[in-house]
């Protein structure tokens, strides 16, 4: 059974990097473009979504992810910045509070 909670949320401006809307050299056509073909190594098709990230302020809340869809821990996306974990998970699986 779902229990929906609704709240306000901000959207709040990011640095276009996830996108590659900022022209930072470094991440050429964008962050979740470099990722994207080490989350399909690992199972997960984002062909159907559009490759950019929208950053949300809950505040006073916070979340806590209950149970994440996917999962893929050290992954060495960019050979200039260190390993990151990633987690995707469906909206009825974080808890707020």
């Amino acid at each position: 059974m779902n229990h929906w909670v609704q709240i306000k949320a901000t959207v709040k401006a990011g640095y276009r990097v996830a996108s590659g809307q900022s022209g930072d050299q470094r991440f050429p056509g964008g962050t979740l473009a470099m990722q994207k073909p080490f989350f399909e190594k690992h199972g997960l098709n984002l062909d159907d979504y559009y490759l950019g990230t929208i950053n949300l302020s809950i505040a006073p809340h916070q979340y806590k992810i209950k149970l994440a869809k996917y999962t893929f821990k050290q992954i060495q996306w960019s050979s200039k910045d260190p390993a990151e974990d990633f987690s995707f998970f469906d909206f009825n699986q974080i808890e707020i509070f």
